[in-house]
């Protein structure tokens, strides 16, 4: 239903009715004049209102009758550019389902957040500052514990190396409050907040893992809008849900403003993520790489292991029948080549988190004999 707004009169001052006071001092009418039949109403300061259809309707008069044609309707679209995103942060959902520990981590563009901790709901709160980013953690669950056992395999001379793959849960006889973090196969939901402008913007969510050269783009798991009616906006939540891999530990996430009305560069993004994962089954190289070695023609070999994992592995390094530990770096070196000293070696990698430790070994076979018998086995070959 259209109301009369304004009236024009040739060559007299135009005037607002009572239906359009609301447009007083906010639009300019220009008056119908012999040298202009142009009925002009110029917006000044556009309000939210005035989002609507309009329509003229001109009066006049001939020799058959009074007329009232009616132009098309026309409509003013208010535009409201989009803000960057206020508010990102992380829920943190533990895959076991025996622990009910939430944690939110708040990175925010406006004033800093206040960080709430229960033993139900924890939260981490950070504020996003022009100049630097600042971070404060704090998220803990109660476990109980008690002491472990670990066992040992030694494979047989004929294999050349073998893999053990274990996993012991560490226990003590008091309680321990550990803290809980965010382990591969948690699943965590990314909420993105803010002014979306009119027409609404969309949310859009980058995540680049560490090493990746170029961010992977997501649409959002869930989203939705609430109408700001003071100022012609709308105010967007989006969602972005997924399950954590080891290669996400220090991926940095973004959420971006998608609108053709936004600035450029208009994103948040997230301190990077940590990912807490088992140490991986160890790798071992052999430096010189031979099947067997000469008391007198090589001087030393060389044994390096490998593993990945989050927190970083702790190596141990053992020689079969001796329980005693002969390393605790990634490498051993033996130097004393005697045949005593041939036999299976094995790097014992673990590393611990959220009050379980996580262990992996893998063995290696070094055969090292005398130069005589090594004469006497090719002759006979």
């Amino acid at each position: 239903m259209f109301e009369t707004i304004a009236t024009y009169n040739p060559d007299q001052t135009p005037n607002l009715t009572t239906n359009g006071q609301y447009l007083k001092g906010r639009v300019t009418l220009t008056p119908i004049t012999q040298s202009s039949i142009k009925a002009v109403m110029t917006f000044n300061k556009l309000m939210c209102i005035d989002e609507t259809f309009y329509k003229c309707q001109v009066v006049y008069q001939d020799s058959s009758g009074t007329h009232f044609p009616i132009a098309n309707n026309i409509s003013i679209l208010v535009q409201v550019p989009p803000s960057k995103p206020d508010s990102v942060s992380l829920v943190h959902t533990p895959a076991d389902s025996s622990v009910t520990t939430t944690k939110h981590m708040d990175y925010s563009t406006s004033s800093p957040s206040t960080a709430v901790t229960t033993n139900e709901y924890n939260t981490v709160s950070a504020s996003k500052m022009e100049n630097q980013n600042t971070t404060t953690a704090f998220n803990h669950s109660t476990i109980q514990t008690t002491g472990h056992n670990t066992t040992t395999s030694t494979p047989s001379p004929e294999n050349d190396s073998s893999n053990v793959s274990y996993k012991t849960t560490t226990y003590s006889i008091q309680q321990t409050t550990t803290e809980q973090v965010i382990v591969e196969g948690d699943n965590i939901t990314v909420v993105c907040t803010g002014d979306v402008g009119n027409p609404p913007a969309e949310h859009f969510f980058q995540k680049n893992c560490y090493g990746h050269t170029a961010p992977v783009n997501y649409t959002a798991s869930a989203t939705s809008k609430i109408e700001i009616s003071d100022n012609c906006s709308y105010y967007r939540t989006s969602n972005l849900t997924f399950q954590v891999k080891a290669e996400d530990n220090n991926a940095v996430i973004r959420c971006v403003v998608n609108s053709s009305l936004a600035e450029p560069d208009m994103y948040v993004e997230m301190a990077p993520i940590e990912v807490y994962y088992e140490a991986s089954m160890p790798n071992i190289t052999k430096y010189p790489n031979k099947s067997y070695y000469v008391v007198g023609e090589d001087t030393s070999i060389l044994l390096t292991c490998k593993s990945d994992g989050n927190p970083k592995p702790y190596y141990q390094w053992y020689k079969e029948n001796d329980n005693e530990l002969i390393s605790t770096n990634e490498s051993w070196t033996i130097k004393n080549m005697n045949v005593t000293n041939s036999g299976v070696y094995t790097c014992n990698v673990s590393n611990t988190f959220n009050g379980d430790t996580y262990r992996n070994a893998k063995n290696v076979h070094i055969d090292i004999m005398n130069k005589g018998k090594l004469n006497f086995v090719r002759i006979v070959t």
